[in-house]
């Protein structure tokens, strides 16, 4: 069904006062056009012009809207007076902007200026554009994706007989977007291609008529809704020209003109449809087509019920396309004039037949349509120039002064900043602890990743006080039913023995020690050792110890018997040094890996900190080349401290790997005390759970877990002198030594990092003449050098014209509004006044 339409009252006056003939306008053309609804209509052409449309402010205008061929082509040459392209089918295959001005000068001359405006690039097969515009690229449109406005001018002409020629060659140029547009201009080719690319395009063709008499004014003439495409391939076109329409019609400031032919049943429009579904019902003029093409004898009851209830209108546009404009709207009146129902019963809605009529109906419903739209127009102005003085004011000023001192002060600044920052000491500058974790997290690894004895966890029927077993595995595996075998001192805090404990066990390792001869006394002391410090601290980036204690060299009691034999020196029980001295070498393999981690999370921490407040002191300048070559300068001199360092790092490696040595004999002698206790408890602990586990594996009865800890606590008060001795004490020697090399390593890393690079950013005197001396700040070309950093990026500066343009268009606009806005209330004051 079609819309309900808002009803015309009838009336012997049109709209600006003018006398109406039997319901006809004596006057011609777009004359109607006066008074108030000039003024405003004239407001928003000027808004218009001023590109306001482009801040997102749509405009109130007027569209014509219908199926194909319904006549609507012809009903806009009505109502514009010129001419539009005509085809069998589909005429209007995108849409057509006109905008009608008056030229008031002293010899005004008619002129018609057209324009491609392009807001869609034509992409298929799913190509991209550079022009297209990032995320709004996606487009319900098929191949067509939005892209930024491209508006060209296409062709000028003087002669109203050559419009309609011009605007067909401007609507081909753009349903062939991959053909150059001159080869549609006129008088450039002597034969223009009719071929079509596209056949439908969102894209707009703008017509600019200027001329005295005119009035402003502007019209849409839409594509006609399609049903059905020629080809499946095609059937995207259906829903291409319904959404079109839609944007179009569905605005809440478009006046809509439905045209309807009188030749087809009304319940069949799409168009009538589409009206409904967006509601524009109240802002939409119905109108009637072909009223001379009914044929006789045909019922004319549902149009007439549109005309009497629903408030159509009817007009009658002559089939000769050449008739001039005065002579067609004549024939038009005599038409309405003489034939029935419309001299006859109808005659009463003679305001509504016409083209004049309906001009006038189109003038009130638009001035009604401005005057509700101006208010809101004016609050969005205000908005949008808000956000554009915003935008300015945040845009970089153009640096003025000394440019060089200005660079000079903005290093100094920064580098004072920075060597606050690395010195610490505050809570505000967190870097120095951070900075201090990386480093004890370095000693931690190492210390975590101390070397390893595998030992056996099964025993073959052999009695294991006196024998080894040829399978060793490491501590971390073990899965006995009662933890009490380890491979080195550290122990769960629930096994921990007594202190006392703990002493016998030292004492006893220190009297091995202490004889140099390799014997040692066996007590039967049952000793746990204390956790060590590693366990106890947490700190975020030491990765779990399961995963450090991987790197860890192993050594298994048999392995080491071999490299005491091959390195025989001749006497009966002596250990050649160079076995423990080889074995320490051995276990700290791993440390390069661990040294690199540490030095690239300390550069990647620096450089961090570094960045973030170049960021603050240089904020003001981010858009400038100052910003980005500072951010260059700071990285080259943190990568090339961080180079020295890491020779320097790798010359302590190399110096530990060379030759394994100490002076300290006091702190290694402790050392090797505790290391050797703790191994003889763990070998001693695993001895007496194999001699428990071959006891259980001969005797199927099983003891509970309380008896099975007694048994092997007796076991170990059982067991006779270990086959290993000497072994035990060449891996003491290695851990203790081992423990030296990782204190002397880890301080000789940490106080070089303090030194060589923490230092070099504390103070100004290395990192500020670097900064100086890369930004160019001491050469003899400063000054331009200076300009040279400090210019603006030409796209800011492109930017910042643009805003200052559309600040003076917002400021003009806002000043035509609020002055329509005065003119038209002194207006409706006078109005009110006359109605008094």
């Amino acid at each position: 069904m079609p819309p309900e339409i808002a009803k015309t009252t009838p009336s012997n006056k049109s709209e600006d006062g003018s006398q109406v003939e039997d319901g006809l306008q004596v006057e011609v053309g777009l004359q109607l056009l006066a008074g108030d609804s000039y003024r405003l209509i004239q407001a928003i052409q000027k808004l218009k012009h001023l590109g306001v449309e482009d801040f997102g402010i749509s405009l109130p205008k007027i569209c014509v809207v219908g199926d194909q061929s319904t006549g609507k082509s012809s009903l806009i040459e009505a109502i514009s007076e010129i001419k539009v392209p005509r085809d069998t089918g589909t005429c209007t295959r995108c849409p057509i902007e006109i905008n009608l001005s008056e030229d008031k000068g002293a010899e005004g001359q008619w002129r018609c200026d057209v324009y491609l405006f392009k807001t869609y690039a034509y992409m298929p097969n799913g190509k991209s554009g550079s022009r297209c515009n990032g995320t709004k690229a996606e487009s319900r449109w098929g191949p067509w994706k939005i892209q930024d406005p491209d508006d060209q001018h296409f062709a000028a002409v003087s002669d109203k007989e050559k419009v309609g020629d011009v605007i067909r060659r401007a609507q081909l140029a753009i349903l062939n977007p991959g053909t150059s547009q001159d080869r549609y201009k006129p008088g450039v080719n002597l034969r223009t291609p009719t071929s079509l690319e596209v056949k439908f395009s969102p894209n707009c063709v703008r017509v600019e008529i200027s001329g005295p008499g005119l009035k402003d004014l502007t019209f849409y003439d839409l594509p006609g809704i399609i049903s059905n495409a020629e080809h499946p391939s095609e059937n995207y076109l259906i829903s291409l020209v319904k959404e079109l329409v839609v944007e179009y019609v569905g605005a809440k400031n478009c006046v809509n003109v439905l045209a309807l032919p009188m030749t087809h049943d009304v319940a069949n429009s799409a168009a009538a449809g589409l009206i409904s579904d967006v509601g524009a019902q109240e802002r939409t003029m119905g109108v009637l087509t072909k009223p001379d093409c009914v044929q006789s004898g045909q019922s004319l009851d549902q149009w007439t019920s549109l005309i009497i209830n629903k408030g159509y209108h009817v007009v009658m546009n002559h089939p000769d396309t050449e008739m001039k404009h005065a002579t067609a709207r004549a024939k038009e009146r005599d038409f309405f004039q003489s034939k029935a129902p419309y001299a006859t019963d109808l005659k009463r809605f003679r305001d509504r037949y016409g083209t004049m009529n309906l001009q006038s109906a189109l003038s009130g419903k638009l001035f009604e349509l401005i005057t509700d739209c101006l208010p809101q127009i004016e609050i969005q102005l205000v908005n949008r120039a808000v956000e554009v003085n915003t935008e300015l004011d945040g845009l970089p000023k153009p640096p003025a002064g000394n440019l060089t001192d200005l660079i000079r002060d903005l290093v100094s600044d920064f580098c004072n900043d920075l060597g606050q920052q690395v010195v610490g000491g505050r809570p505000e500058y967190p870097f120095e602890k951070a900075s201090r974790d990386l480093m004890i997290g370095l000693r931690e690894k190492l210390s975590a990743s101390r070397p390893r004895l595998s030992l056996p966890t099964t025993a073959p029927d052999l009695d294991p006080r006196s024998s080894f077993i040829d399978l060793f595995v490491d501590q971390d595996d073990y899965k006995a039913p009662i933890s009490l075998v380890s491979d080195d001192e550290d122990m769960p805090a629930g096994n921990q023995g007594s202190a006392a404990k703990k002493r016998a066990d030292e004492n006893r390792a220190r009297s091995t020690i202490e004889t140099g001869n390799g014997k040692r006394r066996v007590g039967d002391a049952f000793v746990t050792p204390t956790p060590s410090k590693y366990k106890k601290r947490k700190l975020a980036n030491v990765p779990p110890l399961a995963s450090i204690t991987e790197l860890a060299t192993r050594f298994s009691l048999p392995g080491i018997r071999e490299m005491i034999g091959k390195a025989y020196v001749g006497l009966q029980g002596s250990v050649d040094p160079r076995v423990s001295e080889d074995m320490s070498i051995r276990s700290m393999g791993h440390w390069r890996e661990l040294t690199t981690e540490f030095l690239d999370e300390t550069h990647s921490l620096t450089q961090k900190l570094v960045l973030e407040r170049l960021g603050v002191t240089f904020s003001p300048y981010q858009p400038c080349p100052l910003y980005y070559e500072a951010i260059d300068v700071c990285k080259q001199f943190l990568a090339q401290a961080m180079d020295q360092q890491r020779i320097t790092v790798e010359r302590i490696l190399s110096i530990e790997s060379y030759k394994a040595m100490t002076f300290d004999d006091d702190i290694m002698r402790d050392r090797q005390i505790k290391a050797l206790a703790g191994l003889d408890t763990a070998r001693r602990n695993n001895r007496a759970t194999l001699v428990v586990n071959t006891q259980e594996a001969h005797n199927t009865r099983q003891a509970g877990t309380q008896n099975r800890a007694e048994k092997i606590a007796k076991a170990v008060g059982q067991l006779g002198p270990d086959p290993f001795e000497q072994e035990l004490g060449v891996m003491a020697t290695t851990r203790a030594y081992y423990e030296c090399a990782v204190s002397r390593m880890a301080d000789s890393i940490g106080q070089g990092i303090n030194y060589d690079f923490f230092r070099k950013l504390k103070s100004r005197e290395e990192l500020r003449p670097f900064m100086i001396r890369k930004l160019g700040m001491d050469a003899a070309n400063a000054r331009e050098r200076s300009m040279a950093l400090l210019a603006v990026d030409a796209k800011i500066e492109d930017r910042r014209a643009q805003l200052k343009k559309d600040q003076l268009a917002l400021s003009k606009a806002l000043q035509w509004v609020q002055e329509t806005k005065k003119d038209t209330q002194y207006c409706e004051a006078d109005l009110t006044m006359d109605d008094t």
